[in-house]
């Protein structure tokens, strides 16, 4: 600014980039503007999400080239609401705390795990059941543990208020105000969660072996019975509690 010194000339490429960056927030937010509804309509086929997979090329104005051209910066802030799934794109859209699927499973050209490129994630579910292939590397099995829910589904039967946030989670357990048998159950629970999750990755990637999601559940009743001969009271209320 003139103040300090200098000519009060504004940094012409930032402040570009800025209006650009803006542009693309109105595609994803503003449904109700003109030039939003022409864009999606004529340069992304009518779908939003193709934003992230049409290729830029010659016939492309030099603004729809300029705002292609900032989808690697913007990505990380434009996080998709899933919903029922039917319009968020499995592939390339930001549904989950991995980013681009694509990027983060990072397969070869030819492989895709057998889901189309356009799959939504209402398509790659069943009544409840995902259907993707068994994991075969760390990160596919970071990406079904997410898509299963175990946490979730426990959790929430021991009677917690769920966060998917770690710290969050944590949190919550240590400021628990609750019966000694209803806390012990939550914390139980915890521990058998992250346990299995990591046994079942171990499993998978070493030996190529796979359990079934509600195996968790057959562990956890393990638990509590394993102490019934030294407090059957306590084991009896875990019970209990754990079938209510």
């Amino acid at each position: 600014v003139k103040e300090e010194g200098h000519l009060g000339v504004r940094d012409l490429v930032s402040w570009n980039k800025a209006a650009s960056i803006k542009l693309i927030w109105m595609l994803f937010s503003t449904s109700g503007s003109i030039w939003v509804v022409l864009f999606v309509d004529t340069v992304l086929s009518g779908d939003i999400s193709n934003f992230w997979t049409i290729k830029e090329n010659n016939n492309h104005s030099w603004l729809v080239k300029r705002l292609f051209r900032l989808r690697a910066i913007v990505y990380p802030w434009l996080c998709i609401d899933k919903g029922n799934g039917i319009t968020c794109r499995f592939w390339s859209d930001n549904w989950s705390p991995f980013g681009s699927i694509k990027e983060f499973l990072n397969l070869p050209p030819p492989s895709r795990l057998g889901i189309p490129m356009n799959a939504t994630l209402a398509d790659l579910n069943d009544n409840g059941n995902w259907l993707i292939p068994a994991a075969r590397s760390e990160e596919q099995v970071l990406l079904q543990a997410h898509l299963s829910t175990v946490w979730h589904t426990v959790g929430t039967r021991s009677g917690l208020s769920v966060s998917p946030s770690w710290n969050q989670t944590l949190l919550t357990l240590q400021q628990m105000s609750r019966p000694r048998h209803a806390k012990l159950l939550c914390l139980l629970v915890w521990q058998s969660t992250i346990y299995n999750i990591w046994s079942e990755r171990n499993a998978r990637l070493r030996r190529i072996v796979f359990h079934p999601p509600d195996s968790i559940e057959s562990y956890i009743r393990h638990k509590i019975g394993a102490i019934r001969s030294t407090s059957p009271k306590l084991s009896s209320s875990l019970f209990q509690f754990w079938h209510r």
